[in-house]
Order: C-alpha cells, then sequence, then structure tokens
C-alpha cells in the first residue's frame, strides 16, 4: 500500500453534509470494568471522521467524552437496540461487552438480525466462537487478534502458514471478512487472495489498541466506503498513528490513547505525501 493509494481511499468530504451524512455508527460495547473499552474505540470512530457515535449499555457510561452519546438500553429489549443498529451505517459489536451467558444470548439473537456493516470485535467474538452456526450479515467483519482466531478455529495452535490457509477458508465458509491483527496484520475476504499489510510499531502489543482499530473500520464504513477498503485503510491509518506515537513516546511507553492522538497527524501525513 503506497501513499497514494491510501489518499485514493480515504472518505470524500461535501462542504454541505450533516453529522449523520457524515457517518453515523452505533456501538455495543462495554460494561461494568470495561468501559475504557467502550471509550476507546468511539473517540476512535471520532477521530477517523465519521459524524457522530452512539453507544448502547446496559448501564450508564461514567465519565463519558463529551461527543459521546450513550443509549441505556435493557438487553431485553431487543427488538430496540436492533432497530436503533439499523439505522446506522456501521455498527460495531464487542469491546468490553463481557462474557456472561446473559450477554451470549442477546448478542447471538440479535446477530442475524442486523442488516448494516458490522465490526465484531473482542468479547463478541468470545461469544461467537461458541456459536459457530450464528447467521451474520453479508457485510460483516471480524477483527480478531492470532489467540482469538485459533479459538474460532477451535484450535490450540497452529503453524503461521496453516493459520493462513484455515483462515482463508473460515472467511470463505462463514462469507465474511476478517483482519488478522498482528505483525503482519492479514486482511481476508471471501473472494480474494489474502492481503498482507506491513508497519506499525511493537507498542501496539497493548491493551485497548484493538479496540481502537475497531472504531477505525467502523468509522470509515459509515462513511459510504466498502466495508473490505474500510478495513485496509483503517490498519494502514493505525499502524502510521502507531508509529508517530513511538516516536513521540518509545514503544515502551505508548498507549492505545496516543495511536488515538496520532491520527490527525497520520491524515496529514498522507494527504501532504500525496500532493508532493
Amino acid at each position: 500500500m503506497d501513499k497514494i493509494n491510501i489518499k485514493k481511499l480515504l472518505p470524500k468530504i461535501d462542504k454541505k453534509r450533516h453529522k449523520y451524512e457524515t457517518g453515523f455508527v452505533v456501538g455495543v460495547a462495554g460494561s461494568a470494568g470495561m468501559w475504557g473499552a467502550a471509550k476507546l474505540a468511539s473517540l476512535a470512530a471520532y477521530r477517523s471522521g465519521c459524524g457522530i457515535v452512539k453507544i448502547i449499555t446496559e448501564n450508564e457510561i461514567p465519565s463519558p467524552f463529551y461527543e459521546l452519546v450513550n443509549l441505556v438500553i435493557d438487553y431485553n429489549n431487543l427488538e430496540e437496540i436492533i432497530e436503533t443498529c439499523n439505522k446506522a451505517d456501521s455498527i460495531f459489536l464487542g469491546p468490553g461487552l463481557g462474557r456472561d451467558k446473559k450477554i451470549e444470548k442477546f448478542l447471538i439473537e440479535m446477530l442475524p438480525k442486523l442488516n448494516k456493516k458490522t465490526i465484531i470485535d473482542a468479547d463478541g467474538l468470545y461469544h461467537l466462537a461458541n456459536n459457530h452456526y450464528t447467521l451474520l450479515f453479508r457485510e460483516t467483519i471480524l477483527t480478531p487478534h492470532k489467540k482469538e482466531m485459533l479459538r474460532l478455529l477451535k484450535k490450540d495452535n497452529l503453524p503461521d502458514e496453516e493459520l493462513i490457509i484455515k483462515t482463508q477458508k473460515f472467511s470463505e465458509e462463514k462469507k465474511v471478512m476478517i483482519v488478522l491483527k498482528g505483525y503482519p496484520t492479514i486482511i481476508f475476504h471471501p473472494a480474494k487472495e489474502p492481503l498482507t499489510i506491513f508497519g506499525g510499531d511493537p507498542g501496539l502489543a497493548r491493551a485497548g489498541t484493538g479496540d481502537v482499530l475497531t472504531g477505525m473500520i467502523a468509522s470509515f464504513s459509515s462513511q459510504k466506503m466498502d466495508l473490505y477498503n474500510s478495513a485496509i485503510l483503517a490498519v494502514c491509518m493505525h499502524f502510521k498513528a502507531a508509529e508517530l506515537a513511538s516516536n513521540k513516546k518509545t514503544s515502551y511507553s505508548m498507549l492505545a490513547t496516543d495511536v488515538i492522538k496520532c491520527l490527525p497527524e497520520a491524515f496529514k501525513f498522507y494527504l501532504e505525501m500525496s500532493s508532493h
């Protein structure tokens, strides 16, 4: 992926747009003790250009940042949640959601009824691994790291080459896209060859950076971009922001929030490089 390609992938900006036309993202994320994951994904989505993010939770998010819209809805009100999700341009599910059986039942009942671009991460992947036959919307992307992918494949360990082969087969069978996080990150599509993207920084091996990537994919896909290109752009921008964060903080000290803080600089980097 060279700089000019990334520039071409960036969503177009319409001067006359309002916030819902800029991109409307709904997240189902966060729970007691794990609110940070929902906040990171939401803030990353905003920093990646979408117009509004609404997070559905059972309990109110403590100390939300100003722009975050928190919809407190009991998970038993499934139809209301599905209706809210399907009004969005994209949906992300899983960061900090929790792993108890009530969450699993709620999530597995909801997933087949979603009809918008959907990104499933973290605890969403945990529950999906327990329910392999769950039907997913045709525009769904899973964002596992290696251990989560092995769990989806019901394997304890695999050599890297075999993991790639089996992940591609999983993508084809489930008809979903997969972002296999790590160095390198590999993007799988049911009808394409796997795409390998190098970059980033060892500092990404830290809590919260995956939530940031999830929010970025949701944001780009809400901005009239197809899900596959949204994933490519998000991975490249995530890597660049991580490199910039590492330059400022070092790989030892950078945090997920530093990656978000460096997103504006990452956007500027590609916009300016492509114009020379």
